[in-house]
């Protein structure tokens, strides 16, 4: 079962780090409660930064979870409601077509694009050979705690 803490709420005014992490950051950061991954989700959940995700990283989530990890439906379907409720969930208008050699990645590409994010967090070669894309920082896990821990 996954722990769901309530986040605090963002102050007025307060302009918040945009961040979509790769589905492997979401799925690592909800059942392993340690860690960078989870670090960048309590931070979410705390407030400190806004995560940005499209409807199909979610989906991809929910399939992971589901199928490489049995967790139950019920608690899939909460953190994914969750996630949902307390950040941006954008449907990318642009199609991207940068990664060939994965081309299921480029969807993390477009929920920036469409999200205006700050970053993106991943552990993916493809993604994190780019360096960054249309402005947007691509870094792993440990360089954004780094980041957020500064």
């Amino acid at each position: 079962m996954m722990l769901i803490r309530l986040s605090a709420k963002q102050e007025e005014g307060d302009e918040l780090i945009s961040v979509v992490p790769d589905t492997n950051i979401l799925v690592s950061g909800s059942i392993v409660p340690y860690g960078n991954p989870a670090f960048i989700l309590d931070s979410w959940r705390a407030g400190k930064i806004q995560l940005v995700t499209s409807l199909e990283i979610l989906d991809e989530f929910r399939r992971v979870m589901a199928e490489n990890f049995d967790v139950p439906k019920d608690d899939i379907d909460f953190f994914s409601a969750f996630i949902i409720w307390k950040g941006i969930v954008v449907e990318p208008k642009q199609k991207i077509d940068i990664i060939k050699e994965d081309p299921s990645d480029n969807k993390i590409l477009e929920a920036a694009i469409e999200g205006k994010a700050d970053y993106i967090v991943s552990g993916d070669e493809h993604l994190k050979n780019i360096g960054s894309f249309e402005g947007i920082k691509i870094v792993s896990p440990a360089e954004f705690v780094k980041i957020l821990k500064e």
